[in-house]
């Protein structure tokens, strides 16, 4: 909601923490739930001074399906779309009753097109809350692993055998490396200068770095972004775990039948621990649809004033 006084325009907002049960963990989000009238500059310097992964800015939506619309910062730069403030924008609006009571299924406007939702448990109090991501981008391969094992503070024979090294998104790009073993995940330290010629010059936000845990369709994972975007490490990242899946899936390293059932844990190395379900619908290996879904909680609200 946005009042007028004296001073200026107040902006309120709602903090939550996103992909977990329980109050800090996960990954936080801010989440203006009115922000007609603010400018793309104002919300990026909203976004640096909540100093989160992201803070989303909600206002009406350009589509009449859609509930709300919303905009995804970094404290570097503006997103497309991205999993951790998709789903916890919906369940700040649903909680707010912006969501029509017993609805179970709604879209949301993202600057990458529609977004569907859909909610399990009451709409105003959701249990759990799944997404879907547009459309899985499979970008660059590259071939010289020991160079980029070298680059990511790991050794060539630490690197999982069967899964490419290769940059994936929706539609942001992540490099997708896979390891054996969670203990190999957190000795992960990015060299950047060496990355970015290894890169070449290809558009990407960070690396993703995963490794199975032994348990079947469960992955131990790690986000470590590059300097554009503002954060050294995201707790959890729903538009990489969603692409991860459609990886998985497509190189055999995840096991279902049409619908394939996975389980990432991130965060846990920065004490965040946060826990998001992919559901990658398939035909064959390759994925069809993906689903992203997880827990919230509400932590705090507060305004601003502009």
């Amino acid at each position: 909601m946005r009042c007028t006084n004296c001073w200026g325009m107040i902006y309120r907002f709602e903090q939550v923490d996103v992909f977990t049960e329980e109050r800090f963990a996960g990954n936080p989000l801010a989440v203006f739930t009115d922000a007609a009238g603010l400018t793309g500059e104002q919300m990026q310097l909203i976004a640096r001074e909540m100093n989160l992964s992201e803070t989303t800015f909600v206002v009406a939506p350009t589509n009449p399906a859609c509930v709300a619309r919303y905009h995804i910062y970094t404290p570097g730069r503006e997103l497309p779309f991205a999993g951790h403030p998709t789903l916890g924008t919906a369940f700040v609006l649903a909680r707010a009753g912006r969501v029509a009571a017993g609805t179970r299924e709604f879209n949301l406007e993202a600057k990458a097109g529609v977004i569907p939702i859909r909610l399990s448990g009451e709409t105003a109090s959701p249990r759990a809350l799944f997404f879907t991501i547009p459309e899985v981008v499979f970008g660059p391969k590259y071939e010289n692993r020991e160079r980029l094992a070298d680059a990511l503070n790991v050794k060539p024979a630490d690197l999982l055998a069967g899964a490419p090294l290769e940059q994936i998104g929706c539609p942001v790009l992540h490099l997708t490396i896979g390891l054996n073993t969670p203990a190999d995940v957190d000795r992960v330290v990015l060299h950047g200068p060496l990355l970015e010629r290894l890169l070449g010059g290809e558009e990407c936000d960070g690396v993703y770095a995963f490794a199975p845990t032994g348990t079947p369709n469960h992955f131990y994972c790690r986000l470590l972004c590059f300097e554009n975007v503002g954060v050294v490490e995201d707790p959890a990242t729903g538009s990489a775990a969603g692409p991860l899946g459609a990886y998985l899936v497509r190189y055999g390293l995840a096991s279902g039948g049409d619908l394939v059932e996975i389980e990432v844990s991130q965060g846990v190395k920065m004490g965040r621990p946060s826990t998001l379900h992919v559901l990658v619908h398939r035909d064959g290996p390759q994925a069809r649809r993906v689903e992203v879904g997880g827990s919230a909680v509400f932590v705090l609200r507060g305004e601003l004033e502009i």
